[in-house]
């Protein structure tokens, strides 16, 4: 019977992205072991920041991007 993949995604809000932080997040996709692993930046903007805060569950309307970094593993520990 085949063993369920271990899956981890981490969410962060940012302002900005400097130059170092890009490459020691594409230093460690490259390094890990796991079978797919991603790093995704979303701008924030449009309907999300028109909206007040008091009319939407969105958090963090003022902030400039969503990063997410997530790794999907064949065989977790």
């Amino acid at each position: 019977m085949p063993r369920p993949a271990g899956f981890t995604i981490r969410t962060h809000v940012l302002d900005e992205v400097r130059l170092e932080d890009a490459g020691t997040i594409l230093d460690r996709l490259e390094r890990s072991t796991a079978a797919m692993r991603t790093a995704q930046f979303r701008i924030m903007g449009g309907a999300v920041t028109r909206t007040p805060p008091s009319d939407s569950a969105f958090a963090h309307q003022e902030r400039g991007m969503v990063f997410n970094v997530a790794a999907l593993y064949e065989d977790p520990v």
